[in-house]
């Protein structure tokens, strides 16, 4: 009984996992959302270039970006790796509900340490602003991403 209970969520998590992957390109190629990427980076880069930077501040904001860089590359492999190992698990005859399950699982875990990432980084450029230049910069960040959120969007 038990294990019924923990293999329907897992059933329920990959056919989920099936019909996203049915919609979704089968190529890894930037679509609209590596678009909306560069839109969401160069609209951060924007916020920061208002607030009126010195120069050792934006050398320490370019160390963070070095370093993020890396690390972003090193999650995004990962997770283009998985992406490819759920694909082949999908179009296995028969599925195996566990496998599906667990990569579905690796993958939303690499969700969650993108979103962590994303959020050290900002703490670590807001660690070198001045109070001022946080308000500022905060208040830019609200009106960018309020447009943003009222742009249409290209169809996926």
């Amino acid at each position: 009984m038990i294990r019924h209970a923990l293999t329907r969520p897992l059933i329920l998590a990959a056919m989920l996992a099936a019909v996203s992957l049915a919609a979704a390109p089968a190529s890894a190629e930037p679509g609209p959302r590596g678009r909306d990427q560069r839109r969401a980076f160069s609209a951060y880069r924007a916020a920061l270039a208002r607030v009126g930077l010195s120069d050792e501040q934006k050398l320490a904001i370019e160390a963070i970006a070095e370093r993020s860089r890396e690390q972003v590359r090193l999650l995004r492999a990962a997770h283009l790796a998985d992406r490819a190992q759920l694909e082949v698990l999908l179009a296995a005859e028969p599925p195996d509900p566990t496998a599906i399950g667990g990569a579905v699982l690796r993958l939303e875990g690499h969700r969650e340490r993108m979103k962590a990432h994303r959020r050290a980084v900002h703490e670590a450029t807001v660690a070198v602003l001045t109070h001022d230049q946080r308000i500022a910069f905060e208040s830019a960040l609200d009106t960018l991403r309020a447009v943003a959120r009222h742009r249409p969007r290209p169809p996926r």
